[in-house]
C-alpha cells in the first residue's frame, strides 16, 4: 500500500485539536486526559480511488482510522474467496477491523462454541478479517488503538466511557443492519441505500450495492430497472 501520511505537529501554539481526538471526545462527552499526546501520535493519511488501506490477513493492524473526505468500503470474503461488501464510511465515520482490535483470546472465543471454548485474555491483539478499500479518494486520520487502549488503562473516567459509547454506536449500526435483513425485502433494502447513500450512485458498481444489500447481480439489476421505472411514472416522465 502506498498511502501517504504526515505525523500531526505541534507549533508555537497550541495547535487544533485532531479530528481523531475530537471524535473520541464527542463519544467521551468530555476532554480527554493528555489529549495532546494523542493528537501527537495522530497521522494523516491519503489513499487514491481503488487503493487498500488495510488487507484481510494484517497481523499488528491496530489502527482505527476517522474519514476527514472521501469514502471508505469494507469487504470481507466467503468460504470460497469471494468478497461482499458489508461496511461502507464517509465523513465523520471510523474505519478498523474490530477483530484487529480485540485480544485474540477473544478471537477466538467467539469463533467457537461460546458454552464450550475457553478466554483467556492476552496482550496481543488480533488480525484482521477484512480489507478496506478506497471508493474514491480519501484523507484519513489514523491512530493506534493501543494508545487508546493504554490511556483507557491509565485514566479510565473519559478514555473509557469514548471507547465503550464508541463500541456501542459499532453495535447499534450491526444490529441495525441485521434487523434489515430479518425484516426488510431486498428491494426494501435497496431503497435504503439510495436514501442513505445518494452520494455513491454511480459511483459504487451496482455489483457492490447488490452485494451490501445481499442481491445478486441480475437481481439488483432487475430491482433497480423497477425503482427507477416507478420513479419515472411518480415523476411523470
Amino acid at each position: 500500500m502506498a498511502m501517504t501520511s504526515d505525523p500531526a505537529r505541534s507549533g508555537a501554539t497550541d495547535p487544533p485539536k485532531s479530528v481523531a481526538r475530537q471524535f473520541f471526545e464527542l463519544f467521551g462527552g468530555g476532554p480527554l486526559p493528555n489529549g495532546e499526546e494523542f493528537d501527537a501520535v495522530t497521522e494523516t493519511v491519503t489513499a487514491v480511488a481503488g487503493e487498500t488501506i488495510f488487507d484481510r490477513g494484517d497481523d499488528n493492524h491496530h489502527l482505527v482510522y476517522v474519514v476527514l473526505n472521501g469514502a471508505v468500503k469494507i469487504l470481507a470474503a466467503d468460504a470460497f474467496g469471494a468478497e461482499h461488501l458489508v461496511g461502507l464510511a464517509r465523513v465523520g465515520e471510523l474505519v478498523a477491523s474490530i477483530r484487529a482490535l480485540a485480544p485474540e483470546g477473544l478471537s477466538r472465543f467467539v469463533d467457537e462454541d461460546l458454552l464450550g471454548a475457553d478466554w483467556s485474555v492476552t496482550d496481543r491483539m488480533g488480525t484482521t478479517d477484512t480489507r478496506a478499500v478506497a471508493i474514491t479518494d480519501v484523507t484519513l486520520q489514523r491512530i493506534d488503538f493501543q494508545v487508546v487502549h493504554a490511556r483507557m488503562q491509565e485514566h479510565g473516567g473519559t478514555w473509557a466511557v469514548a471507547v465503550f459509547n464508541a463500541a456501542m454506536h459499532y453495535a447499534m449500526v450491526e444490529e441495525h443492519r441485521t434487523r434489515q435483513f430479518l425484516m426488510l425485502t431486498a428491494e426494501d433494502r435497496y431503497r435504503h441505500f439510495l436514501r442513505r447513500y445518494p452520494d455513491l450512485v454511480g459511483v459504487l458498481p451496482q455489483k457492490d450495492i447488490g452485494s451490501y444489500v445481499g442481491v445478486t447481480p441480475v437481481g439488483i439489476s432487475r430491482i433497480a430497472s423497477r425503482v427507477r421505472e416507478e420513479n419515472r411514472r411518480r415523476n411523470g416522465r
